[in-house]
């Protein structure tokens, strides 16, 4: 099958499409699409051959029109990317706030109960000291609860 080439000047140099170049490789990554060539090969697939003139200026809008729609999906593709890299992140951020408010609320439960148990602590030694009757009896209380 004879390859097509889409030769065009720039700058004074004539660019041969046929001669892979990064830029192409570039798009691939970018857009994940194929090359023109690669492109072209699929459009003339079924074609007899030789390929006449009109026939491959067909080819040239059926390349155009597949890489209008190829770049257009590479470009929803980055969107959705994009899209899904931020819902990441604002799920670990979420995250990372339930686990701090978690945190907290333990820390209240924790700080609650050593206030009871100290407030409950307080109640038995003044009790104690109530229950106390003669000097030696709060004496004997004092030294028990080491004061």
């Amino acid at each position: 099958m004879p390859q097509l080439r889409k030769r065009t000047r720039v700058g004074g140099q004539e660019s041969d499409s046929s001669v892979p170049n990064n830029n192409d490789k570039r798009k691939e990554e970018l857009f994940g699409i194929a090359s023109e060539d690669v492109i072209m090969e699929e459009i003339t697939e079924g074609l007899p051959q030789p390929i006449t003139p009109n026939q491959e200026r067909g080819c040239v809008v059926a390349y155009r029109v597949a890489f209008s729609n190829a770049q257009r999906m590479g470009y929803k593709r980055g969107m959705q990317a994009k899209a899904d890299r931020l819902q990441a992140r604002e799920d670990e951020v979420s995250a990372r706030e339930k686990a701090v408010a978690a945190k907290e609320r333990q820390n209240k439960v924790r700080n609650a109960v050593l206030t009871k148990r100290e407030e409950d602590l307080k109640k038995v030694r003044l009790q104690a000291l109530a229950d106390a009757k003669t000097p030696q009896e709060v004496a004997a209380v004092l030294d028990r609860l080491g004061l």
